[in-house]
């Protein structure tokens, strides 16, 4: 089984944070993360409740729309807060994965290693989730593991754009295979 790919390559911190914004992009379970206009949506909601609830105030003579508006203004508050906190852990987690040093990738037509440290994985491409372009590189992108591959260490003869394409038709042989 001859190698498809050998590089040897050292990420750095912006490349495997980029490689962890994207894997938490766009997935099925995240509804929300489809829609550019997010925002909008959420503060429409927010206004749709505050509107709904003043209806229900003049019916009945009861003050809720402050109450109401003040624990939408939490959750917002809280939401962003989780989010703005994630990204925190998730750039000091690139900078300890950093820091690891250099990293060996050998991809054949059935797996991928990978080499950093004195361990080795060896991943097949059945649970291979997406193929991503990120800023400088690729993102091989598996359910709890993010790969990032800078454009740098690829062949000569390769580009991003070329490397992704590549690994996306061993992916589908591999999964075509094991069907």
């Amino acid at each position: 089984m001859s190698a498809v790919f050998e590089l040897k390559y050292t990420p750095s911190e912006d490349l495997i944070f980029c490689g962890l914004l994207e894997a938490g992009r766009v997935t099925p379970r995240r509804w929300i993360n489809k829609y550019p206009q997010k925002y909008f949506l959420v503060i429409g909601v927010y206004w749709l409740v505050i509107f709904f609830f003043r209806a229900i105030e003049t019916r009945l003579g009861v003050n809720l729309s402050s109450e109401v508006g003040f624990l939408l203004v939490g959750l917002l508050v809280g939401w962003y807060g989780k989010a703005a906190l994630q990204r925190v852990y998730q750039r000091k987690f690139a900078r300890s994965a950093a820091e690891a040093g250099q990293r060996e990738l050998r991809v054949t037509q059935d797996v991928i290693e990978l080499r950093e440290r004195g361990a080795a994985l060896r991943l097949g491409f059945v649970g291979l989730d997406r193929i991503s372009s990120i800023n400088g590189g690729s993102a091989l992108i598996y359910n709890s593991l993010v790969v990032s591959v800078p454009d740098t260490a690829l062949p000569e003869q390769y580009d991003g754009r070329s490397f992704r394409n590549t690994l996306r038709n061993l992916r589908l042989d591999a999964v075509g295979s094991s069907a």
